[in-house]
């Protein structure tokens, strides 16, 4: 027994001296671990961790690039010259930013612009401070176009001259929009004029439309326009209320110039209306606008020619993509980049009167004649930069008039040239499927315009 006894106490001891080593290992540990020193960093170790914050910073250089944000860009190169003089990766990083910053103004010139550039008359909703958000958020703030367009329908053929632009103020938020247009008319048949004579036209007409417009700190817009034709002066309201997804957009017009007929052109007409439109951008790709109004049309012998509710939809998607995946680090590759599209658009008026007179046989007819239409739209495109400075873009597709069958394809391209940094010269043709607008048929559109942003 004693003998038992006594093993049992000896391992016990055993069992508690090794606990006590084991816990002494472990609180000595730290205390080793702070007070041993760390090895000797070599030069070839300082070289690589060096390569390798060069490396994050020129990927965050890539990164404010691929944003947009090319005066941060900017600065962190500056300072990477600093830090690495000489160096031939940061020297190339600098030299891609000249020239994408370049490339991404002289889209601009092609992009934006272009589709602002366009008269009034050709574009009805190219002064609607929606449409010119994208523009303002660029950072381009002014531009100015000159354009010739000849447009021929089943009614007219038509050259109309324009000049067209914004210029910023020297005050905070503050531009002023500017929309002039001389039409030269040559009407194809006689027709009848709101005082009962049947003759043709061929004449010169003018109108013109200043805005003044204010962009205030929460990003709302509001604007105040003059209108103006050979006869009748108007003025119109708008104001944009914008938030994370677009905006929405209240706008009244009254003696609105309007050249949508040939009786309208010979006869000063003009329009009053009311519209509402909300703006969707889901994201850089994918946007939508959606609005509805109600027109009331006046010519200027007859303050009551016709009334017409009417609404509008553009569903526009676009993406760049590349027809071989070289990757983004082969600039070789940077080329084969195309924009592709598709759209769906709607164009509708439902005319709810259209006043009816005698003329001098009294004959009954209507000196404006409109007719409802609904016409929708589907095309894709296809934008490419072609040359160095030539970018062209295509689209087409096909439109059917819901309200009365007619149906017909529809298509248009336009090819820009930018000599220099900010200006844009381009040659344009389209063909648009038309309702009630001039009578039914079609419309076709080719011109040039000269555009300068700055």
């Amino acid at each position: 027994m004693n003998n038992v006894s006594s093993k049992t106490v000896r391992t016990k001891w055993l069992v508690a001296s090794v606990a006590i080593a084991g816990f002494a290992a472990l609180f000595a540990t730290p205390v080793l671990a702070k007070t041993s020193s760390a090895p000797a960093t070599t030069s070839g170790d300082a070289s690589t961790a060096d390569d390798s914050n060069l490396r994050l910073s020129l990927d965050k250089v890539d990164l404010y690039v691929q944003s947009g944000k090319y005066s941060e860009a900017q600065d962190l190169i500056e300072k990477l010259k600093v830090q690495y003089p000489g160096n031939p990766d940061v020297l190339a990083a600098e030299a891609d930013i000249n020239g994408q910053h370049y490339q991404g103004e002289r889209s601009e010139v092609a992009g934006i612009v272009s589709d602002l550039c366009a008269p009034n008359t050709l574009a009805p909703n190219s002064l609607d401070l929606l449409q010119r958000e994208s523009l303002q958020g660029s950072g381009a703030r002014s531009f100015v176009c000159g354009d010739y367009n000849r447009r021929i329908t089943n009614q007219a053929l038509e050259q109309i001259e324009s000049f067209t632009g914004q210029v910023a103020l020297p005050y905070p938020g503050i531009r002023v929009d500017f929309d002039l247009e001389n039409d030269h008319t040559n009407s194809r048949e006689p027709f009848e004029y709101s005082n009962g004579t049947t003759r043709s036209f061929y004449n010169d007409r003018q109108q013109g439309t200043v805005m003044l417009q204010k962009t205030f700190s929460n990003r709302d817009v509001a604007g105040v326009s003059i209108y103006g034709n050979n006869n009748t002066p108007g003025a119109g309201l708008q104001y944009v209320m914008t938030d994370r997804w677009g905006g929405t957009s209240v706008q009244a017009n009254y003696h609105q110039p309007d050249w949508d007929y040939v009786e309208m052109i010979a006869q000063n007409g003009t329009k009053d209306n009311l519209r509402i439109e909300r703006k969707m951008v889901f994201n850089q790709n994918f946007q939508a606008v959606l609005s509805g109004g109600y027109t009331h049309y006046e010519l200027e012998n007859l303050g009551d020619a016709a009334d017409a509710p009417g609404w509008n939809l553009a569903v526009d998607y676009v993406r760049p993509v590349h027809i071989f995946d070289q990757g983004d680090n082969d600039p070789a590759w940077y080329s084969d980049q195309v924009t592709l599209g598709a759209h769906y658009g709607v164009d509708a008026e439902y005319f709810t009167f259209v006043n009816r007179l005698k003329d001098s046989t009294a004959q009954p007819f209507h000196p404006l004649p409109a007719t409802s239409y609904e016409v929708h739209s589907f095309t894709g495109s296809i934008g490419k930069t072609i040359l160095p400075n030539v970018d062209a873009e295509l689209d087409g597709g096909y439109g059917v008039n819901r309200w009365n069958g007619s149906s017909g394809p529809v298509y248009g391209g336009v090819i820009t040239y930018t000599p220099i940094q900010h200006l844009g010269i381009d040659i344009h043709a389209s063909r648009t499927l038309l309702g009630g607008e001039n009578n039914g048929g079609k419309e076709d559109i080719t011109g040039a315009s000269l555009k300068w942003i700055w």
